[in-house]
């Protein structure tokens, strides 16, 4: 478990739920269109994808990528927006867990493709965030 010890008020966990909503909303768009699109069209070329970037992996085609991504960062997202919305009383862990949920499919991206990209680094920032505002909330409940 993660420990977070630095002092929070009531307004910037206000701020802090706010900030997530969007951010999760934005990660579930984006997870959506992007494994949608690696489903439709699994060799990738639509979304400028090499199919060759799969050869040191187990995946022939960018279809199951796609299928898990779709299901893990877009589902997943919206459902915990939607808590987060309704001020569910375990959505700050909610929050923390798609931090992870988002951080591993990264790291995971990055040590198996090995092609770094900006968008990469920006997904990986935002599920550090995730995490981030998950710890900060969870220390503020107790």
């Amino acid at each position: 478990m993660i420990v977070f010890y630095v002092r929070t008020k009531p307004y910037t966990l206000q701020i802090v739920r706010l900030i997530s909503i969007p951010l999760l909303l934005f990660l579930s768009i984006s997870a959506f269109y992007g494994g949608i699109m690696l489903m439709i069209d699994p060799t990738g070329n639509s979304i400028h994808l090499s199919i060759h970037e799969l050869n040191s992996t187990a995946f022939k085609s960018y279809f199951i990528p796609g299928l898990i991504l779709t299901i893990f960062n877009g589902v997943v997202s919206v459902v915990i927006a939607i808590l987060v919305i309704v001020k569910y009383k375990y959505y700050p862990y909610l929050i923390l867990l798609q931090g992870m949920i988002l951080l591993a499919w990264m790291i995971t991206e990055i040590i198996l493709v090995t092609d770094l990209s900006p968008l990469q680094l920006f997904f990986a920032v935002l599920g550090f965030l995730f995490i981030l505002f998950g710890g900060l909330s969870i220390q503020h409940q107790k």
